[in-house]
């Protein structure tokens, strides 16, 4: 009866360091996924003038706004994604009256470039092969914020898309749907960044 129950007892012994050794293992498998998912670069959009969801300096409005130069933002971004062959920008009026007005869109702005100087629009401070469309007041590149008097703020989101296609076509004057239609079926990441405006 004594050798049956020290038989039991090693049994038991053994299945218990068993199982805690099999949820050790797993546990440490758990640890080694969160921390390789850490270690992935988040896409971002920055740029000097502004932070996010701050007001837009004066000078970046168009040259009908007092004080307004229709300087073109300055831009920044890291972290794009490995497999981008290109990127395109649009930045748009989210305000519901202004129905997504496109105030600047690019394209082909090659893979390699990190940013948009500040007054870069229709210069050759552009990244080379980068193509400026019209935007909705019907002008070639940048046209700057023009919030109507008296609407609230205007909220203007600049959006970058990361391409695994370097060669999208979009119409020379697009809408905004028109503009997403042709860019989301290449893009494999976006990055944002909002200004924001009022009169």
């Amino acid at each position: 009866m004594k050798k049956a129950m020290m038989a039991l007892c090693v049994l038991m012994v053994g299945v218990v360091v068993l199982f805690g050794c099999s949820k050790q293992t797993g546990s440490e498998e758990t640890t080694g996924t969160t921390e390789k998912g850490a270690e992935k670069t988040m896409f971002e959009l920055k740029s000097e003038a502004f932070t996010n969801r701050s007001a837009l300096p004066i000078k970046y409005a168009k040259s009908n706004v007092t004080g307004g130069q229709n300087v073109s933002v300055p831009l920044s971004w890291s972290g794009a994604p490995s497999g981008t062959k290109a990127f395109a920008l649009v930045m748009v009026d989210r305000n519901p009256m202004a129905d997504n007005w496109i105030h600047w869109a690019v394209v082909s702005i090659p893979a390699t470039a990190t940013s948009i100087p500040e007054g870069a629009s229709g210069t050759e401070k552009m990244p080379t092969g980068a193509q400026e469309l019209n935007n909705t007041f019907g002008d070639k590149g940048y046209g700057g914020p023009t919030p109507p008097a008296g609407t609230g703020t205007h909220e203007y989101e600049f959006i970058l898309y990361a391409l695994i296609n370097d060669n999208i076509e979009v119409p020379a004057t697009p809408s905004l749907a028109v503009f997403e239609a042709a860019v989301d079926p290449a893009a494999i990441a976006s990055a944002k960044i909002s200004g924001m405006m009022e009169r």
